[in-house]
């Protein structure tokens, strides 16, 4: 499940992104909503943030999605490479007037707030009050989703100061082919990324390895 060190080298030397366009309205509504049943089956794998986090938050693997009338549920296996034991929670996303913009309920904040504390073998006062406000921040977001209904699935997340991605592939490894059709997905929708991160402890089955910073 290893990325190869040729891939990653040709990774950074190819995927030279700059300014792509004006940034992206919070929230702005989709021309259409995805297909959600025409995605394929699961499992997908963290394998790409935009842009990172403060602090490392632990690999995020799909297990399975669902559509209903008013939301989407999303199960996922999470695990870190400090805590290789899987924690598995569901994350409800309902559907708001904005076509295609979601937004995640109470119940997913806390699924996330013990997810960020599963990551964490340092339990200091500090990291609790990070994962409290990591999970609360999350739950302010308007979510967007992007995909190519093959090989890509992207949360996008919108705040006032600015938006963030997580994008999980169908497979454990990324191609530069893969990162130029997600580059290219993000240019149509207005969106404009600096910097991605290459998730390698996600795809390395928790060894964090070479960290590849893709600017």
């Amino acid at each position: 499940m290893a990325i190869c060190t040729g891939v990653n080298l040709i990774l950074v030397t190819f995927i030279i992104y700059g300014d792509f366009s004006e940034g992206k309205t919070c929230g702005t509504p989709l021309k259409k909503d995805i297909e959600w049943n025409k995605l394929p089956m699961g499992p997908y794998y963290d394998v790409l943030d935009i842009p990172r986090s403060q602090k490392p938050v632990g690999c995020w693997n799909i297990q399975n999605i669902t559509e209903e009338k008013d939301r989407v549920v999303i199960d996922l296996a999470t695990f870190s490479s400090r805590q290789l034991s899987i924690l598995p929670i569901r994350v409800e996303f309902f559907r708001t007037r904005k076509n295609g913009v979601y937004k995640i309920n109470r119940f997913s904040e806390l699924e996330y707030r013990t997810a960020f504390y599963h990551f964490n073998v340092d339990s200091s006062v500090g990291i609790r009050k990070l994962a409290r406000a990591e999970a609360a921040d999350l739950a302010q977001h308007e979510f967007i989703f992007l995909t190519d209904y093959q090989t890509y699935f992207m949360f996008v997340g919108f705040q006032k100061e600015g938006w963030i991605a997580y994008v999980k592939a169908t497979t454990p490894q990324i191609t530069v082919s893969q990162l130029n059709d997600i580059s290219n997905t993000l240019v149509e929708n207005g969106l404009k990324a600096s910097v991605m991160v290459l998730k390698n402890e996600c795809l390395n089955d928790g060894n964090p390895g070479s960290g590849v910073v893709i600017v």
